[in-house]
């Protein structure tokens, strides 16, 4: 079981398991990091409770109140774009794989951020994403002109990309099998410009490798200056991120 860790007092330290509880584990490491502990053994005794309490007390101090402590307010290590049509949302994921936010990609979304995040805060993204998706569908956007999906991630390392568009492929295929989707790998730094053209990061990604070929004859949208490779042929998705079989 992942933790983190919130405090240390010598050989001991308080830690957040991904179940969301605090408790008082003998381990090495510093504050902030996050460690693989193979048992729930904490071997806590009577006279140690008292600066259990406090180290709680303190911890309590960085987790955010939604009914229960379900995750910390660390800053996110990785954040994933689901865009649809005009819709567009980035959700935020710490270092447990767990979801700490979503924040709208512009002010026209502010109303569904605020309600998926309700619904998906606490989770793991694997559990989150398909919650997140079938919003988009219950919600009508996919059966919209333009209601195709393009999702995007920007990780911390490459396994943990890796494992995230294997959660969202997945989810995509389960929900929709048929559907139009792209998944597309968003570095940090492409992130901050999406951000600021006020686009998720997905879709930043996808309209820089040409775009989605258009089936009413309608031209493709330009590459971005300085984007590699030429647009898509007409009828395929960008190279490298075919919708799902």
């Amino acid at each position: 079981m992942k933790a983190i860790i919130l405090e240390r007092k010598g050989e001991w330290a308080a830690v957040l398991f991904e179940d969301g509880t605090i408790d008082k584990v003998k381990l090495s490491g510093g504050v902030g990091e996050t460690v693989e502990l193979n048992a729930r053994v904490t071997g806590i005794s009577a006279r140690r409770n008292r600066w259990r309490r406090s180290a709680v007390a303190a911890a309590i101090a960085v987790c955010v109140i939604a009914g229960s402590f379900a995750y910390v307010t660390v800053p996110a290590s990785a954040y994933v774009s689901l865009d649809v049509g005009e819709t567009a949302v980035e959700i935020q994921v710490n270092r447990l794989g767990r979801v700490i936010g979503v924040d709208a990609v512009n002010e026209d979304d502010v109303q569904f951020a605020d309600e998926l995040r309700g619904m998906i805060r606490g989770q793991r993204l694997e559990e989150a994403i398909p919650v997140a998706m079938d919003r988009f569908d219950k919600g009508g956007y996919l059966d919209a002109e333009d209601g195709f999906m393009i999702a995007g991630v920007t990780a911390g390392n490459e396994k943990q990309g890796e494992r995230f568009a294997g959660f969202i492929n997945d989810a995509a295929r389960e929900m929709r099998p048929d559907m139009e989707f792209y998944m597309m790998d968003v570095p940090k730094d492409d992130r901050g410009s999406a951000r600021g053209a006020e686009m998720s990061g997905g879709r930043y990604m996808f309209e820089r490798q040409g775009g989605r070929p258009d089936m009413n004859g309608r031209p493709v949208p330009p590459q971005a200056p300085g984007s590699a490779g030429p647009a898509p042929v007409p009828g395929q998705p960008p190279e490298g991120n075919r919708p799902p079989a």
